[in-house]
């Protein structure tokens, strides 16, 4: 799984796809590798310090008339804990820019919006320096 947020670069990857470097061992290319362009997080924002007794459907439901179909994630922690912090994908571009503009409100409070950059980040085996899995799952021939 590789994330790419520039239509270019996800382009030049795509075209130039080498299976090999997503192999492991003797087995051939990894099912399910694929590369592609995550579309939705050019049109997504982040919401911070929302309250944790607020719901994700409370939030879709106050956003529907301004921004109908928009969907809200709220990021988790380990063991299902619920962060501060929101997700709001929007199925119609400019509205991602429209909310950083004017700000989310929720229960008569402004909450600034800012653009969702993902983390970019590509696994790679440090023994075999092939793509897609790690050095403790690696099935290569230890030297």
């Amino acid at each position: 799984f590789i994330e790419l947020t520039n239509e270019d670069v996800a382009k030049k990857v795509v075209d130039n796809w080498k299976t090999y470097y997503f192999t492991d061992g003797d087995k051939g290319p990894k099912e399910g590798t694929v590369c592609k362009l995550l579309s939705s997080v050019q049109n997504s924002v982040i919401v911070k310090e929302v309250p944790t007794d607020l719901a994700e459907q409370f939030i879709e439901k106050s956003i529907d008339e301004i921004y109908p179909g928009a969907r809200v994630k709220r990021f988790v922690k380990a063991g299902n804990v619920k962060l501060r912090t929101v997700k709001i994908d929007f199925n119609v571009p400019g509205q991602s820019d429209d909310m950083i503009k004017n700000g989310l409100l929720l229960n008569n409070q402004l909450f600034r919006a800012e653009k969702y950059i993902p983390r970019q980040r590509v696994i790679q085996c440090y023994h075999c320096y092939k793509f897609g899995h790690v050095a403790k799952f690696c099935h290569q021939k230890k030297p």
